[in-house]
């Protein structure tokens, strides 16, 4: 009993302490579960990662994502009620009519070039089709209804001068950006003029007097809206007959340019891109269109295709080199495109810092040349590829210009390096042999 009553007394500290452990086991468990949530997680975003290297692509794009989620998340009021079309706003779809209905004499001419790769059938083409589209943006600016288009095209001269002028100087832009007749019809395919605002480069290449535009308005427009007066039901006909009648016509250029097989097979309407103003130089990041690459605007390496010499390529510097023509808002952002291709190079010590600078600046050069039109860089994203490679042969013009220096200097150093008591010697012996042939004779 003695024995017995000594174990009673410690029977609940025994409990307690059974109890405290069990409570350290159970956060123990809890601990670990969280631990093992945590490496869950972590092991799914390693999972999910890219695999390959930031660039300045993936950096834009991501960007580009960013802001179209935002806009997503962004809350939607009530809709508004729809307001009626106005018709002086949709009233050119076919610009195919305008331009056949200037007389050929007026008509922009192309200049036949010796040694092109591009027509000159296929360049008068896209001309005559830039004609019609310059003739829709001038009446749409004088608010002339389709059904009327043609008449104002035809009894006005001047809207016809302005016109063409402007349609030519638009056609050497085209031309000047590339290489070939399949990249020089994809570029003109994707000129639209359905509609919609212009850039700010087609509205100044238009040159149209105030006194056209109110002359163009008083004879041939359509009132403002809200200025109409009991003649509206008139108007509202007239659009209607303009939009029947639109539909049946082909619209567009791609049919103009492009030809009649081109014209038969179906072709994607993509939506209308309002930063860039010719949609991208080479129409695809293909490999296959990667060989018609030329950045440079001068019309030599446009027509020859020879290349420039290595010796000139390594003369310029970058301190000295010209400034550039079409330097704008996107400089910084080329530079930053072409820092970010460069630098691993420069890194792995596969390019100096010399040659990095040259191939820097001739290549912010040669990129803000090829997209004078341009107000914003997003030309880098759609033709990356093209771009990349454009600076990679940039890299490797820039090492063989430092390969033929750096033997040259080699020469110069085995010619000016003394030499050895033998190689005196021998040239000795040689000019003691004239000597005792002579004496000799």
């Amino acid at each position: 009993m003695a024995t017995g009553g000594g174990i009673g007394p410690n029977a609940p500290e025994t409990a307690a302490a059974g109890g405290a452990a069990g409570g350290d086991d159970a956060a123990k468990a809890a601990r670990l579960a969280e631990l093992e949530a945590e490496l869950e997680k972590i092991q799914q975003q390693i999972d999910t990662a890219p695999t390959y290297g930031m660039n300045a692509r993936a950096l834009l794009l991501r960007a580009a994502e960013l802001v179209a989620a935002r806009e997503e998340a962004r809350p939607v009021g009530a809709a508004k009620p729809a307001a009626p079309p106005d018709p002086a706003s949709v009233l050119i779809s076919a610009v195919k009519p305008l331009a056949d209905a200037v007389p050929v004499p007026e008509r922009p001419f192309v200049t036949y070039v010796p040694r092109s790769a591009i027509p000159r059938l296929v360049r008068q083409e896209a001309a005559h089709a830039l004609t019609g589209g310059y003739l829709a943006l001038a009446l749409l600016a004088a608010r002339v209804p389709e059904a009327r288009a043609v008449q104002a095209v035809s009894s006005e001269p001047e809207l016809r001068k302005a016109a063409a002028a402007a349609a030519g100087q638009h056609e050497q832009a085209l031309y000047r950006q590339v290489t070939s007749k399949l990249a020089y019809e994809e570029l003109a395919r994707k000129v639209r003029w359905a509609g919609g605002s212009r850039s700010k480069a087609e509205r100044e290449r238009l040159q149209l007097p105030d006194q056209l535009v109110q002359r163009l308005n008083r004879t041939y427009g359509s009132p403002a809206p809200g200025n109409a007066g009991g003649g509206g039901g008139g108007g509202s006909a007239a659009a209607a007959a303009a939009t029947h009648s639109s539909s049946a016509l082909t619209s567009g250029i791609a049919s103009t340019v492009a030809g009649p097989a081109a014209a038969a097979q179906p072709q994607p309407q993509p939506p209308e891109d309002r930063s860039a103003p010719y949609g991208g130089l080479f129409g695809s990041d293909s490999e296959s269109d990667l060989g018609e690459l030329d950045y440079s605007s001068s019309e030599s390496e446009r027509e020859g295709g020879a290349a420039q010499d290595a010796g000139e390529e390594g003369e310029v510097r970058p301190e000295a080199a010209p400034a550039t023509a079409a330097a704008g808002p996107e400089e910084g952002e080329v530079l930053t495109f072409i820092h970010a291709t460069l630098e691993p190079l420069y890194r792995a010590g596969l390019l100096g810092k010399e040659p990095y600078k040259r191939v820097a600046a001739k290549s912010t050069e040669k990129l803000l040349a090829a997209h004078p039109d341009d107000c914003v860089a997003d030309f880098l994203v759609r033709e990356h590829a093209q771009v990349s490679k454009f600076i990679m042969k940039m890299v490797e013009r820039e090492r063989e210009v430092e390969q033929q220096i750096h033997q040259q200097q080699q020469q110069q150093q085995q010619l000016l390096a003394p030499q050895c008591p033998q190689q005196q010697q021998q040239q000795a012996q040689q000019g003691q042999q004239p000597s005792r042939q002579a004496a000799a004779h």
